[in-house]
């Protein structure tokens, strides 16, 4: 009799101590996400947040590509504005050129995703700066107004050694720019929907 009312209770308190899901809530279940009601976990792909301390913005990119930061800290010397810049590369293009396997092939490096930043002390307007690394707008009339980050934005297509979608963006105090930008090859390139979701997420802290 003592034990059952013993086991009795060890299972009250088992039960008692284990957590409870809100209903209607999902569940995360490592890298899947089980809806309420759903028979088995549907697939969510592992997101990656880079954040930059130094000028206050962080953003999220899916996984199969690698964050190089090797120019994240570029004070600028005069005429050039460029302060910091991040690159997205494939992690195979990545692997590549970290390997030395592209050096002294007279090729060009791959087409990659890019964050930059730039002074604006001077405090030009945004479409002051269409355009800040050279690539050729070949219509103005295809530049576009946007919101990134709660900014305004202006984004345009342009030709360069690549095909380049381009955001532009000033920071909350207007003291520098972010140019985000994706070079392709493909209008159908994978690298591009990476880079609606860097633009998407894309925020300042």
């Amino acid at each position: 009799m003592k034990l059952a009312i013993a086991l009795s209770l060890l299972t009250v308190f088992t039960l008692a101590c284990s957590p409870q899901t809100p209903s209607g809530s999902p569940t995360r279940n490592g890298s899947a996400v089980t809806e309420p009601g759903s028979a088995s976990p549907t697939p969510v792909p592992m997101q990656n947040i880079y954040t930059n301390a130094q000028f206050g913005f962080y953003f999220e990119y899916p996984n199969g590509y690698t964050l190089d930061t090797r120019n994240e800290m570029q004070p600028s010397t005069e005429p050039d504005t460029l302060q910091s810049s991040v690159y997205l590369w494939t992690t195979e293009d990545y692997e590549l050129i970290r390997s030395g396997a592209l050096e002294g092939q007279g090729t060009e490096y791959p087409p990659n995703i890019s964050i930059s930043v730039h002074d604006n002390s001077d405090s030009r307007s945004l479409s002051d700066w269409i355009d800040p690394t050279g690539a050729l707008v070949a219509d103005k009339s295809v530049v576009t107004t946007a919101s990134v980050a709660g900014q305004e934005a202006i984004a345009y297509p342009s030709s360069g050694l690549y095909e380049l979608d381009n955001f532009l963006l000033l920071t909350p105090d207007g003291r520098h720019l972010i140019h985000l930008r994706v070079e392709y090859f493909d209008r159908e390139a994978p690298s591009r929907e990476a880079f609606e979701q860097v633009v998407a997420s894309f925020r300042f802290d």
